[in-house]
């Protein structure tokens, strides 16, 4: 925790610059609002110091990912205690709640990959992920989809986020079934492979609010973040790491690969033999997880140290605000962290 406070601090020495945009904020917005965002950009400059606070202690070379970190301690959301509150100008009397959630970008479903090659594999997993996460049984319905108010199944989600990414005007078929070729001119998907932001699923038949806030927390929109579409092993929550085989990869084993990292104590798996020996997991499953022609989605290396970020901010009795950003991390700690693509929401 030490190490956290320290970055604290230095979030407001080097990095108080992308909070300028108080400046520009509009007359007419309340003084509350202003501070919720202040602290909001604050928070990701905070998220920037505690992801960059070991990189001294780093070879040279590309930088590397493992929730033993610093970093890792935010891994599943946590809110900062109110020893924190004075570096933000707040006090336990004024009734804010501040939380922050730091995660690897290449341990979520990487929704990007969903056009191109090695579609099947990617397809076959999100859909094995809507399933753990019971979409095939929650009678969801989606009131507000182009596509007609109806239930839509794992598949036909799967294909309705291809249809969305995808650059033709044409309807998913086969084991995926989309919808959009059933669309008017006016109503079709527009068609630029790209997702933005995590709220822009909801914009995607079947994907209901219900639904989103459940699978937001496992997939990852950082579209140009995570470049080799992989899956870290070493990043990856249990849902998804079960999602990859769930006839191979029990919720148990998918558990117990999670906790030895999420201990925040011991060193990332390196190899299918390495995976083996630290969780006791079987040759099966090892095998499963591992890259291979079958699966060519995971892997155990990191590729770029980038991670997504969501800072919160809630005052009583009002809605809670968030800021998402990218933030990726330099191996030479005297450039600091680079932070990209804030959405406020």
């Amino acid at each position: 925790m030490m190490i956290v406070f320290i970055a604290l601090i230095s979030t407001f020495i080097y990095s108080l610059s992308f909070s300028a945009f108080i400046e520009a904020e509009t007359v007419g917005s309340s003084e509350q609002n202003i501070k919720s965002e202040y602290i909001l950009k604050s928070l990701i400059n905070y998220a920037a110091a505690v992801v960059n606070s070991n990189g001294a202690q780093e070879q040279k070379g590309p930088a590397k990912i493992c929730p033993n970190q610093p970093w890792g301690i935010f891994r599943d959301g946590m809110p900062l205690p109110p020893d924190f509150y004075p570096l933000f100008g707040l006090s336990t009397e004024d009734g804010v709640e501040i939380a922050l959630e730091i995660t690897a970008n290449n341990g979520g479903f990487p929704v990007g990959k969903l056009t191109g090659s090695g579609v099947d594999k990617y397809a076959e997993t999100l859909k094995n992920l809507f399933d753990i996460l019971g979409f095939d049984e929650d009678k969801e319905q989606d009131f507000n989809s182009r596509c007609g108010s109806k239930v839509f199944s794992p598949e036909e989600m799967v294909g309705n986020l291809i249809d969305y990414l995808d650059k033709d005007e044409k309807s998913s078929s086969g084991t995926y079934p989309g919808c959009e070729g059933e669309l008017s001119e006016e109503k079709k998907f527009r068609n630029d492979g790209k997702i933005s932001n995590p709220e822009e699923l909801l914009n995607i038949p079947g994907f209901t609010w219900n639904r989103w806030n459940k699978l937001y927390p496992f997939v990852d929109i950082s579209n140009n973040a995570n470049q080799s579409g992989q899956i870290s092993i070493n990043a990856a929550k249990p849902e998804v790491l079960r999602a990859i085989d769930p006839n191979v990869v029990s919720e148990e084993d998918a558990q117990s690969i999670y906790d030895y990292i999420d201990s925040g104590e011991n060193e990332c798996y390196t190899n299918k033999m390495d995976l083996m020996e630290k969780t006791g997991v079987s040759d099966s499953v090892a095998t499963a997880l591992s890259t291979s022609p079958r699966n060519p989605i995971t892997t155990y290396t990191n590729g770029r140290a980038t991670f997504n970020v969501i800072a919160r901010v809630r005052y009583a009795g009002r809605a809670a605000k968030f800021l998402q950003a990218t933030i990726e991390k330099d191996s030479n700690s005297q450039k600091g962290s680079n932070i990209t693509n804030p959405v406020l929401y």
